[in-house]
């Protein structure tokens, strides 16, 4: 017969799974209660010690009252070891402007439903990525339930919209308009070409043919080039740390370390760029570690400069506005709409996402002209069944 203790008890989930959970009096005014427990002895080793707090007058020591803000610094510390600059740097930021204003301030223990559902529902009022801020909002609460500073976490009461309204417009508006068709793409090199540096012009040329990310272009050197083989390695990116200083890094996951095919007459502006660069630094052979872009301090630029570039030829060519990011979203728009036979994965592989739903995602907003492909697919399959 296994152990035994009456204050444990087993209960049900909707999902019929059960779980175990337990009350145990602290004092003649207060009763706790924990559950969530996915064994039996996990549930009484809880119950055990929490008990052995409460005879040892240990329990209420570690109530002591603490600030959301101060528990952050605490969590904050240990979390920048388990993550890279870059993203740590994005989590301090999403604090400071959105959490901490909300409850920074505010004692733990003291912190209510209403007040944590009042902050998500203006979150998702205003900010397409209010679940992302929510999550790492509760990750607070969380540590303090884990620490015994909360007997329950108050946003596990919270309910976060699915997606709204405010969301899908803006979604709306980014998968309508933040990439370019084949005639305007046209136009907006051959404004570039006439109004910019051959540099810049280059930059947008291999940009608009290769899919790159603006961090993954700027790191480029001559030596990630492969001029016979016609291929382009992308193994670096421009990421940006602490206090917001830029540096060279390892790409953002596995897969944004790829290579890529290149055609031929973007290789051929690559060549021209590289003896204009050449006779502009007065080198005879480039340096195979040499920026392929490279500003007048012979660095790599800001990644704010490129968006700088992107207004003035939006603004001379009266084109429509897109984004940096815009381009890899015409490049695998423009590769679907050359040839119904590539896949998701296939441009998956090519623009360097980890999961294929983000490729999914551009392959379903972007086909506009799925009729003309499925005609043209449908009319190869007839010839080669008539041969």
């Amino acid at each position: 017969m296994g152990p035994t203790n009456s204050a444990i008890r087993k209960y049900q989930l909707k999902s019929g799974r059960e779980k175990y959970e337990f009350s145990i009096r602290v004092n003649s005014q207060k009763i706790i209660h924990r559950r969530g427990f996915l064994t039996f002895k996990e549930a009484n080793l809880a119950y055990l010690d929490l008990k052995q707090q409460i005879i040892r007058g240990s329990y209420l020591t570690l109530k002591a009252k603490i600030k959301y803000q101060d528990l952050y610094q605490t969590w904050i510390k240990r979390y920048a070891n388990e993550v890279k600059e870059s993203t740590l740097n994005k989590t301090i930021r999403t604090f400071e402007l959105h959490i901490l204003p909300y409850f920074g301030s505010k004692y733990l223990d003291q912190i209510t439903v209403a007040e944590c559902q009042k902050a998500v529902d203006q979150w998702s009022l205003n900010l397409v990525k209010y679940k992302f801020i929510s999550n790492y909002a509760e990750k607070i609460f969380a540590e303090a339930l884990r620490l015994s500073y909360l007997e329950k976490n108050p946003f596990n009461q919270v309910i976060v919209p699915k997606i709204t309204n405010h969301v899908k417009e803006v979604q709306q508006g980014r998968n309508n308009h933040n990439f370019y068709n084949k005639e305007e793409l046209a136009r907006f090199l051959k404004t570039t070409k006439e109004r910019m540096p051959w540099q810049i012009y280059t930059f947008f040329r291999l940009l608009a043919y290769s899919g790159l990310r603006r961090g993954e272009i700027l790191a480029l050197t001559w030596g990630d080039l492969n001029f016979k083989a016609a291929t382009l390695t992308v193994q670096r990116t421009i990421s940006v740390g602490l206090n917001y200083q830029e540096f060279i890094a390892a790409p953002k996951s596995i897969a944004s370390q790829r290579t890529l095919v290149l055609d031929a007459q973007t290789l051929r502006i690559l060549r021209q760029w590289q003896k204009k660069q050449e006779q502009e630094l007065a080198w005879d052979i480039v340096p195979v570690t040499q920026f392929i872009f490279q500003d007048p301090q012979n660095q790599h630029y800001p990644l704010a400069r490129p968006r700088q570039w992107l207004q003035k030829i939006i603004r001379w060519g009266q084109l429509p506005p897109i984004t940096i990011h815009g381009f890899r979203h015409t490049h695998a728009t423009l590769l679907y709409d050359e040839n119904p036979y590539i896949t998701p994965k296939d441009v998956q592989r090519r623009l360097g996402h980890a999961k294929v739903d983000v490729t999914m995602n551009i392959y379903e907003h972007t086909t506009s002209n799925s009729d003309s492909k499925i005609l043209q697919a449908m009319n190869q399959l007839s010839q080669e069944s008539q041969a």
